[in-house]
This record gives structure tokens, C-alpha cells and sequence, in this order.
């Protein structure tokens, strides 16, 4: 029968089988194949539609500048610059809907959705990120840090897809912060490369590599040996990959070699039942083949093979590789929405590039160190251009200033030059000043009629009024200026209309400004027309207070002038390839000297390492370890014992020779945002600043503490002539012994020994002259603390008893002359008692809390006594950081006014007291009688009731706290109601008092002020005799019923160095601060330990960009 033509019905019927398996494989293999597709078209429909949705929404909170309602954990209604939306989730779907049409009525971002939330994050006091659920109108806007979306879409076969995305707003002034503790959930990484195979295919979205993508993540992700073999493979994958990359004939090898695994991750990805179709297909042919070979009937040279081993595999394999092409050329149409996360988006792209533009510029700015250099910045990138290397595109930057200098003046034509390009209609930036305005030139008010002739960057004002003779030799600072509508009083977040002539001359966005060109700097979100909308301190953390503007003409002195701060738009266009994108940040500049506001400086160290003190060898007297989070004392030194190579600050200390055994370490902060250098020269020669430290000591004697104000005399050590001079705060206790001796025969006596200092403590800086224990007390008096025996002689054995005196905080000084040796002095001290909460235990078992905080507040300025303080009919009197004004004069008030008058109820003027002063901008200062107008207004706020200080003098007031709280805080700073003061784990700013004595609240009572009206708190004895240079030290006179009363203390030793207007910092010779510690005994010192030291002081605002908004 084999030899007859055609099929026997046993061939059939094997066929018919064989037939019938290979379409029901072949059947499920396309249903496996179809789900696989229904399946990602799916996924790719929901990204689809996600995405639409997610890049809206992130748009709209990108560019938000507040909320118009309360923000829940579902809805969103925000504004921007052009107009307010709300989003949220109604009936299903995500809605978008503009101000005035209901959420239900809103357009549809992404419908079928299962859930939608909302996270609003903001920093709390210390700089850390809180997770919200809603956000309040009440809150301010500018400490919304992030919000994140996360939205649930369900899928046609069952299951849900969830989105997320966090977007941190562009526009509301925020100022960023650490990064959160949570992250939003994400899925496990493991890089989106696929090195080889995107070398070998020579791009990341081409089909075979999302293939074998595909392939990983459903399979070898899922378990614990696929998860180690991507590990390896991303380990050892770039190094392969490098080896091939741009080489043509490697690339192909590699190629042919991956297309039967192509073919393989294909079918277990899209159609496992495939294989063993394929299987059976490869069988089948093979066996054909094979037959048909042994027959004769096909006579090929590849049949040859057939008969040879491994020729099923051959076949297999070769199946594999036309379904694997076959499977490449499909795979686009199944994976869709791979496709879409593979291919960026152009304008994203070009948006960030636009982004880079500013972040470049802002950087620039920060880099250049004085207003000469800064302005050279802008003229260098105005019209800049920055390529990015392997062809990523570019960024253009246009510089647009609001502000110019004085150049010529031309009988009533005043030109001006501008750093950078003219804003003007047909500029990027718009402003307009062709209908006339007014300036601020200098000190002084100007109109003019039209700004025609300006080109470049000549800014060309015509018809200034009145006319100016000629220009100063210095180019002065020219700034516009508009003027109120009408009188009227602004409130926090209020709006304010402005006459039309000059309003053009104020930007559109986000601008700054002055009342008559000083004091409060004031933000308003937007200018529509003739009105400022929504205006705040630019300064979150001061304390807003209404203010009243005055209508009138620009030549009327009781007019209120709106000086608009320095301010710049910068245009910045990033490209790719053939798109660009354009955008314009409006930048209120707070950098230039003499412009924006003062703000606090803040510095913490939590004592993880040494990097921010002068720790290295020969650096520190005494020795200094950090561990544990803390800075121990390990050892302290004679000063003349060691120490050479000093540094030159702390040389002198060699003139503390034989006066006790000394452990200092210097802060070093020229590491840090607090320069002494820059604050003494943005306050025009006065340096104040805050100090604080935490202090563990577990002995029963002790003195340790901060010093400051420190700085050498002239002399030289090989004279025995150089010292250093100081200021300290420091914790003490003093601590006496006597030796009591016992003989062979019994019985133990003082036999004649006296009490002599046993507590290294130098003479000088001992408060107190008795102990816890009288002369004359028997030898086992049960208050002696007594010490282990020591045989002393052949007949005698001995041992210590010791006393102690009451614990004590000494402000001390070292001083003396230029050249030789200075000596110690106690300026005041005050007891320590059990009410403080500063020590535990009592008399010989008395020690120190663990962590107590002693802090310092030092201001240096002006003294300037006044009376006739006014409180006006909105509650306003000067205060701490105000200007006041009087013709040419001006100063700014540094520290809270010290009382010696209330001040009086609204419409008041019966305040008196002294004002401490800096920046004062006259040689004489203020004299007797002169009225003091706040902020340059036409109403005085006070009189001077005597001349101001011809010299500046330290102004120090001292505090103490725990890390528990005593009794309930309240808004007494005298007294020993506080909260606790713990150390700082997370937080990265310290707490202070406030500034103003004004601003106390019960929710900043963390330290108790020494003085007040509480004799218990008050400094328990002062020394107001003169040094040997005749420094001496009192307290500035303040009412009895106030908390300053005997809390200030003054003295004009240690000042500052002099300042003229041609110092720069460079000028300032250094102001050292230090942890200072005192003991017996190199073995005893290793019980004190430091944490948390902290400064604050005063500096010019901003040393770059303030926050901008985009357009």
C-alpha cells in the first residue's frame, strides 16, 4: 500500500487528528493572542485618557497663585493670573469648570473614574512637610509646598488602574522645602533601559526592546530568580552594551542572535498557547520533511540535515524566528500605550528647557557679589543664548529691568541707562510710560510727561518736573512711582486703586513696593487697570498691620507714594528642534543694596559633625570630639601650656595664661548663610545677632557657656602682650575643698586647713563668696560632700570635703588695652534658684538638668530717647525693623523700643522710651526735637526727645530655658511660665523670642528673659563701675511694669569696627564666637557637652531672585 499513490483512510484519519489539535492550539492561540491585544489597547485607552487629564490638572496647579475657596480633599478651586477654575471629581468623572458655572456644569478632563484625591503639603515651623487633606482660604498660599493627584480608572475586564502625580505650584511664591517623608507610591524600579537590546536596535522605543520590557516586567519581576537575574543584567548590561553600541556588524550579530528569544518572549507575552502550537507545527513539518526525504520524493541539500540529530530543534528554532518577525511587526499595534510614555511630549521638553533659562539666570545673579556686578550679570545675559550638549535643545534670555540709572540730564530730559532692554509695548514684557508718570530719583519725587527717545537700553524721561541741574556723580537708582486714587486704608490681602497717570509703569504681575520708598515692603498677586489686587507683606513672617494711604499730588508731602521695588522680567525661550516655547517670569528683586527688606538668617547645628567650627589641629584650645550628636568637652588647657598655630582670633588667649584651665572652639561662619561680614555691612556698621546653645554637665561645679564680641588686642605674644577680649554667658558653680585627715589613732579633724578653690573657675569670674556649708562646721556635717581617703603622710590619712556655692548665669567680659594684658569682669549674675527649672537636686547633690539653653540677644546700634509715641487709628506704633524718617535723615530701628512710657490706645501719642538705631544716613543723626515719620510718611510717630548717640553700644539681653515646659506660657518673657525647649531632632531652625516685644504670643514663649518685673528673675547684682578703659556697663531705663525693666544691658566696650560708605565687608575684622568651658581638671571637662547652637541675625533680603510668577 506505502508504494501505491495517495492516502490510506488510516492517513487521513492521522491527519483529520492532527489537523483538528493544530486548529484548536492554532484557535486559543489567536484568542490568547486577541486578549493580549483587547488588553493593551485597554491599558493604552486609560493612559490615553489619564494623561489628558493629569497634564491639565498640572497645568492649572502648575500656574495657581491662590485658591478662591476651600480646597478639599476632591475639589480644587484655584486662580491664576487670567482667570479662576475649580476641579473635581462630580458624578464620575473629573470636571473642570470656570468661575461662575457650577462643578456639574464643567467640562469633562477624564470620565468612568473610581476615585480622584487630593494631598495638600506645607511646611511646619521647622521646615519639615505636613500631609493635608484640605486647604483653607485662611491659610497662606505661599506654604503650599506640593499637591498630589491620584486618580483610579477601572478597567473593561475588571480591575482598576491608578495615576499619580505630584506637582508643586510655580506661581503662589512658595519657597520649596525638604523633601517629604512619604514619597507617593510608586512601583518597584528597575531602570527603563534595556541596554544591549536598545544598543543593538539603536533606539529605547523600538519594537524588540519594548518587547523584551514587556517580557521582564510580567514575568521576571514576578518572582524572586527573575528579580535577580534583572539585577545582574542591570549590573553587568551597560558594560555589554558599551561594546556594541555604534558598531553596525556587532549590532546585527547581536540582532539575529536575540530574534529567537524575541520570538519566545513574544508568545509567552501575548500567546503562551502558541508554543506548544508551534511545537506541534515544527513536528509535524519536520516529520514530513523528514519522511518525504527517506522516500526520494524531495530531493534538496537541506534534507541532508534532516536525518541528522537536532534537526527537530533546527526546525523549531526556524519557526520561532518567522513567528518572532511576525510578532515584531504586530507589536506596535498592541502596545500603544507604551508608545505614548516612550515619545516625550515636544512642548514639555521645550518648557523645561525654558525653565533651565531662569534657573540659569537666577544662578548668575547669586554668583555676582556686589549691585556693580549684578547689574553687569544682567546686561550679559540679556540676549544670551546657551546650547545644551547632544543636540538637547537651547535656552534665549531676555532681560527686561523696571528700574534704570541716572546718566545725563538735558534741561528737563533725564536719561537714564537700563541693564538690559527697555520693557516697553513692544517688548515680551510690557509697561508703558508713553501717557507720563512719576519717579523716584535718589531721595527725591519727580513727574514727567512722556518717556519719547528712549531706544537700546536708554530709558529717555521728557518733561521731568521739577528739572533736575545735573546728575549726581554716582548714578542714582530711578524708580517709579504711582499715587493712591484716594484715601483709603489697605488690609491684609486687600486691594488699592491707583490714580491712572503712571499706573502703566507698574508691571502686570507680582510686583513689590515701598510706602515713600522705605520701611515695609508690601506684594500685590496682579494689576488689572488702575487696581493692585490681593496685597501682603512680601515678608510672610512679619506681622501684617493696615495701613492708610493719603491721595493727593506728587509734590504734597502728606502724599503717599507707591514705590514700585526693583523688579525685572525675564523672558527665557527654550527650543528643540524646530519648537520653541516662550516663557516670562515676573521677578521682584530684593538683592540690590539699599533694596527689599531685611530678613533673619538662620543657623543650626545639631552638632552631627564638627564642619561648621575651627576643630584641626591648633585650631581649638582644649580638645573637642563629636559623637552621639553632641560636641564633649574632652579636655581643657592652661592657655600658655600648648596651642601655637592658633588661630590669629584666638591667639590672645595665651594672655589667659595661669587665670584657670580653658577649653574654647570657635565657630566658623564664613560656612555658613550667617556672615557677620555681610551683617555688619548691610546694617552700616552695627552687627547684631542672636546666640543660643544647649549644655549638658553632669558635675556638681561647672562653668560653661558662649562667648562672643571676641576679637585680639594689638599686642604680640613674643612681648607677652597680645589678648583677647571678649563678652561670655556662662552657667556656674563654684566649688571649695578642705582636707580632713585621720591619724593611726582614731578620729577625724581639720587640723588647721583652710578652704581653698577647687573648681578652676578664675577668681574674677566668681559670683559668690559663701557655700552650701559655713566656716567652723564639724568634719561629718552631713551638707559636706565628702571624698574617697588618700593616705597623706606615714601617720595620717586624709580626704577632701567639699562645698559648693549657689548655681549662678554670669555675663562676664574680658577687656583691657590695645597692647598688654587685659582682666576678667562680672558685668551681672543672677542666682539660679529652684524655680528656674534649671537644676535638679539641691545643696551638695545640686546639678544641672541635662540640655539647658542659655541664649544671647546682642544688638549694637544708636541710642535715640523719644516721647509723643503715637498709636494711630489702626493700631500702628513704631516697632522693631521700621525706618524713620525726618527730611534727609533716616534710620532703621533695630530691636523692640525699649518703654519707659506705654503706648497709649488708638489715636494716642503718649509712648516714650529709647530707640536703638542702624543705617542711620546722616553724620549728625537725629537731633533733639525732631519729628520721626514712619516710612517717610507726613505723620510723625514720635519725637526725639534728646539728641541720637554719637557712638554705638552693645545692647545685651540674656535668656535661659529647658526642654521641659514650666507652668503655662503666656506672653510675659519675665517670668518662669514657658514651653519646652527640646532638642532638635527633625526641625531645621531653632526657636527664638520674638523680635518685637509687640509680637509675643503664648505659642512663642519658649525662653524666660532675665529682668522683668519679678525681682526673682532679675539679674541678682550688677557691676557699673568702669573697667581700666573705662567701659563701663548699666541697663537702659525702662518701665518697671514692662519685661525689659533692668533687662537691657548696655555698655560701648567690644563694639564693632568702624564703618564709613566706602566699607565693604571686606573691611570687617572678625567677631568670634565660641563655646567656652571651664574646669579643674583636664579629667573633669569630658562632662560637658554642647548641642544644638544656633545664630540669627539681620541681613539684606534676598541674595538672588524672589519668587516669580509665570506668564
Amino acid at each position: 500500500m506505502k508504494n501505491q499513490a495517495g492516502f490510506t483512510m488510516i492517513e487521513v484519519i492521522v491527519t483529520l487528528v492532527l489537523v483538528g489539535i493544530v486548529a484548536l492550539m492554532g484557535g486559543m492561540a489567536i484568542v490568547q493572542v486577541t486578549q493580549g491585544y483587547i488588553f493593551t489597547k485597554d491599558n493604552g485607552e486609560l493612559t490615553q485618557k489619564a494623561q489628558l487629564a493629569t497634564s491639565r490638572i498640572t497645568k492649572e496647579i502648575v500656574e495657581m497663585t491662590g485658591i478662591s475657596a476651600n480646597a478639599t480633599a476632591s475639589t480644587l478651586p484655584l486662580k491664576n493670573n487670567i482667570r479662576n477654575v475649580t476641579i473635581g471629581l462630580d458624578a464620575g468623572s473629573i470636571k473642570i469648570a470656570p468661575a461662575g458655572v457650577a462643578l456639574s456644569s464643567g467640562d469633562i478632563l477624564v470620565d468612568n473614574v473610581n476615585a480622584f484625591t487630593l494631598t495638600y503639603y506645607s511646611k511646619d515651623n521647622a521646615g519639615n512637610w505636613v500631609a493635608n487633606t484640605s486647604w483653607s482660604t485662611a491659610s497662606d498660599i505661599r506654604n503650599l509646598i506640593a499637591i498630589d493627584i491620584s486618580m483610579q480608572l477601572p478597567r473593561s475586564g475588571g480591575g482598576y488602574l491608578t495615576f499619580q502625580n505630584r506637582i508643586s505650584p510655580r506661581n503662589n511664591k512658595n519657597q520649596g522645602g525638604t523633601v517629604p517623608t512619604t514619597p507617593p507610591p510608586t512601583a518597584p524600579n528597575y531602570g527603563y533601559g534595556c541596554f544591549v537590546a536598545t544598543a543593538a536596535y539603536g533606539a529605547a522605543d523600538h519594537p524588540m526592546v519594548l518587547l523584551l520590557r514587556d517580557f521582564r516586567d510580567r514575568y521576571l519581576l514576578t518572582w524572586s530568580g527573575g528579580r535577580w537575574l534583572a539585577k545582574q543584567y542591570y549590573t553587568h548590561g551597560p558594560a555589554a552594551a558599551d561594546m556594541i553600541r555604534n558598531r553596525p556588524v556587532a549590532m546585527w550579530a547581536v540582532r539575529c542572535l536575540l530574534a529567537p528569544l524575541a520570538a519566545l518572549t513574544f508568545c509567552l507575552v501575548y500567546a503562551p498557547l502558541a508554543i506548544p502550537f508551534l511545537m506541534v507545527i515544527s513536528l509535524i513539518l519536520t516529520g514530513a520533511l523528514f519522511s518525504a526525504g527517506r522516500r526520494g520524493q524531495i530531493k534538496l541539500p537541506i534534507l541532508r540535515f534532516m536525518n541528522q540529530r537536532g534537526s527537530v530543534l533546527i526546525g523549531l528554532i526556524g519557526t520561532m524566528v518567522v513567528m518572532g518577525v511576525l510578532g515584531a511587526a504586530m507589536l506596535p499595534i498592541f502596545s500603544a500605550s507604551y508608545m505614548n510614555q516612550a515619545f516625550a511630549d515636544q512642548g514639555r521638553k521645550t518648557y523645561f528647557l525654558a525653565e533651565s533659562g531662569f534657573r540659569y539666570a537666577a544662578s548668575q545673579f547669586l554668583n555676582a557679589g556686589t549691585e556693580a556686578a549684578k547689574e553687569t550679570a544682567l546686561n550679559n545675559l540679556n540676549n544670551k543664548t546657551c546650547n545644551l550638549s547632544g543636540n538637547g535643545g537651547s535656552f534665549t534670555i531676555g532681560v527686561y529691568p523696571y528700574w534704570s540709572k541716572t546718566s545725563s540730564v538735558s534741561g528737563t530730559t533725564l536719561t537714564t541707562v537700563i541693564a538690559g532692554t527697555n520693557p516697553s509695548s513692544t517688548t515680551p514684557a510690557k509697561r508703558n510710560l508713553s501717557s507720563g508718570g512719576y519717579l523716584k530719583i535718589g531721595g527725591a519725587y519727580y513727574s514727567f510727561t512722556n518717556d519719547n527717545g528712549s531706544s537700546g537700553t536708554n530709558v529717555v524721561f521728557t518733561g521731568l518736573s521739577p528739572a533736575m541741574a545735573a546728575v549726581p556723580a554716582t548714578p542714582l537708582d530711578v524708580l517709579p512711582v504711582a499715587l493712591p486714587a484716594s484715601t483709603t486704608t489697605v488690609t491684609n490681602g486687600g486691594s488699592l486703586t491707583l490714580s491712572s497717570t503712571g499706573v502703566g509703569a507698574l508691571p502686570l504681575f507680582n510686583g513689590n513696593f515701598t510706602l515713600n520708598g522705605s520701611g515695609a515692603v508690601y506684594s500685590y498677586e496682579k494689576r488689572t487697570g488702575n487696581t493692585l489686587y490681593n496685597i501682603t507683606l512680601a515678608d510672610s513672617t512679619k506681622t501684617w498691620a493696615d495701613f492708610t494711604v493719603t491721595s493727593g499730588a506728587i509734590t504734597t508731602a502728606a502724599t503717599t507714594k507707591i514705590v514700585l521695588d526693583k523688579y525685572l522680567q525675564i523672558s527665557s525661550i527654550g527650543t528643540l528642534g524646530n519648537n520653541s516655547r516662550e516663557i516670562i517670569y515676573n521677578v521682584p528683586v530684593g538683592w540690590m543694596a539699599g533694596g527689599g527688606e531685611f530678613q533673619k538668617n538662620n543657623f543650626l547645628d545639631q552638632m552631627t559633625n564638627d564642619a561648621s567650627w575651627f576643630n584641626a589641629t591648633n585650631q581649638a584650645m582644649g580638645t573637642h570630639t563629636v559623637s552621639g550628636g553632641a560636641m564633649q568637652v574632652s579636655n581643657v588647657i592652661n592657655p600658655t601650656s600648648s596651642g601655637s598655630g592658633l588661630l590669629d582670633w584666638l591667639a590672645g588667649l595665651f594672655g589667659w595664661g595661669n587665670n584657670g584651665l580653658w577649653g574654647f572652639i570657635g565657630f566658623n561662619w564664613g560656612n555658613t548663610e550667617t556672615n557677620l561680614a555681610q551683617a555688619w555691612h548691610d546694617a552700616g556698621g552695627c552687627l547684631s545677632y542672636d546666640l543660643q546653645v544647649k549644655m549638658n554637665n553632669t558635675l556638681k561645679y561647672f562653668m560653661t557657656g558662649i562667648a562672643f564680641r571676641m576679637r585680639n588686642n594689638s599686642g604680640t605674644a613674643a612681648a607677652n602682650t597680645l589678648d583677647l577680649y571678649t563678652y561670655g554667658v556662662s552657667v556656674v558653680r563654684q566649688r571649695e575643698s578642705k582636707r580632713q585627715r585621720e591619724s593611726w589613732f582614731g578620729g577625724w579633724s581639720w587640723n588647721g586647713f583652710n578652704w581653698r578653690q577647687d573648681d578652676g573657675i578664675n577668681p574674677k569670674l566668681r559670683p559668690f563668696n559663701t557655700y552650701n556649708v559655713a566656716d567652723g562646721v564639724a568634719y561629718n556635717n552631713a551638707n559636706l560632700d565628702i571624698g574617697p581617703e588618700y593616705s597623706c603622710d606615714l601617720l595620717w590619712t586624709c580626704r577632701n570635703a567639699y562645698r559648693y556655692s549657689d548655681p549662678a548665669i554670669v555675663l562676664w567680659q574680658r577687656n583691657g588695652p590695645d597692647v598688654g594684658l587685659g582682666i576678667f569682669k562680672i558685668l551681672a549674675y543672677r542666682t539660679i534658684t529652684a524655680a528656674d527649672g534649671l537644676t535638679t537636686g539641691s545643696g551638695k547633690s545640686l546639678v544641672l538638668k541635662p540640655w539647658v539653653t542659655l541664649m544671647v540677644r546682642l544688638i549694637e546700634g544708636y541710642e535715640l530717647p523719644f516721647d509723643t509715641g503715637r498709636v494711630d487709628a489702626a493700631g500702628k506704633h513704631l516697632k522693631y525693623g521700621d525706618t524713620i524718617t525726618n527730611g534727609t535723615k533716616s534710620a532703621r530701628i533695630i530691636g523692640t523700643p525699649i518703654m519707659t512710657a506705654a503706648w497709649g490706645g488708638n489715636n494716642t501719642t503718649v509712648g516714650a522710651g529709647t530707640l536703638i538705631l542702624t543705617n542711620t544716613s546722616s553724620i549728625n543723626g537725629f537731633a533733639n526735637g525732631d519729628n520721626l515719620y514712619l516710612d517717610g510718611g507726613a505723620t510723625a510717630y514720635a519725637r526725639a526727645s534728646g539728641a541720637q548717640a554719637g557712638g554705638k553700644k552693645n545692647y545685651i539681653m540674656v535668656y535661659y530655658s529647658t526642654t521641659d515646659a514650666m507652668g503655662a506660657a503666656n506672653t510675659i518673657q519675665a517670668d518662669n511660665n514657658r514651653l519646652a525647649n527640646p532638642r532638635y531632632t527633625t526641625q531645621t531652625q531653632a526657636y527664638w523670642p520674638p523680635d518685637d516685644w509687640t509680637e509675643r504670643t503664648a505659642a512663642n514663649d519658649y525662653f524666660s528673659l532675665i529682668g522683668g518685673t519679678t525681682a526673682a528673675v532679675r539679674w541678682t547684682n550688677r557691676d557699673t563701675t568702669a573697667d581700666s578703659q573705662l567701659h563701663s556697663a548699666d541697663i537702659v531705663p525702662a518701665l518697671s511694669t514692662s519685661d525689659f525693666y533692668q533687662a537691657v544691658i548696655y555698655t560701648d566696650a567690644l563694639v564693632s569696627p568702624t564703618w564709613t560708605s566706602a566699607s565693604t565687608p571686606a573691611n570687617f575684622t572678625p567677631d568670634g564666637v565660641a563655646l567656652v568651658t571651664s574646669s579643674s581638671a583636664p579629667n573633669t571637662a569630658n562632662t560637658t557637652y554642647y548641642d544644638d547652637f544656633a545664630i540669627q541675625l539681620d541681613m539684606k533680603a534676598g541674595t538672588g531672585f524672589l519668587p516669580p510668577i509665570q506668564q
